[in-house]
């Protein structure tokens, strides 16, 4: 005597569709295979059989117009959760791109004074560094005395390049343009 098979997951989930004749044709066989060869799958599927037909057996309940509206407003209900959820998805998912954005110009920000900070305002020693003509000749210009002087001497061409600094030619100049 030969092994006796059992049913599958598969066709046990089938055997309510099999008794119903809504299976194809080969999904029909395999069972029939199956209940030819084992007797506790015969003895599952007659259970099965006259469980089904039992149902028959009792009395059918009318659920009337108010069941049938209690089960579409629930179903609408569950819709409208659905929609709210992914409404409030969409919000969160526009707060955290406007947030990420903001990070973005922040850092950004940061990074740029930051950078602005360290490499254009000059240090204490750089700029020791750009005083310095000013600081080597600074006895010569405590000795001038005043910006007007300065400007004076300007204005009667002793700047200008070309002259060796006589004071002769800068007054032999000024006499002569009068």
């Amino acid at each position: 005597m030969g092994k006796a098979t059992r049913l599958t997951v598969e066709q046990r989930a089938n055997l309510v569709a099999y008794l119903d004749g809504e299976l194809d044709e080969a999904e029909t066989r395999s069972i029939e295979e199956t209940l030819a060869g084992s007797p506790a799958a015969r003895r599952d599927i007659e259970m099965l059989s006259r469980a089904w037909d039992l149902l028959d057996h009792l009395p059918r309940v009318d659920p009337g117009e108010e069941f049938t509206q209690r089960t579409v407003s629930r179903l609408r209900a569950v819709e409208v959760d659905k929609a709210q959820t992914s409404a409030q998805w969409r919000i969160w998912l526009r707060r955290g791109l406007v947030s990420a954005i903001w990070l973005g110009v922040l850092t950004v920000a940061v990074v740029g004074g930051v950078y602005a900070a360290v490499y254009t305002i000059p240090s204490e020693g750089q700029r020791k560094i750009q005083d310095f003509p000013v600081v080597e000749h600074l006895d010569q210009y405590e000795a001038v005395g005043s910006l007007e002087f300065l400007k004076e001497l300007k204005k009667n061409h002793l700047f200008d390049e070309g002259n060796n600094g006589d004071a002769s030619d800068s007054e032999n100049a000024a006499t002569g343009a009068r």
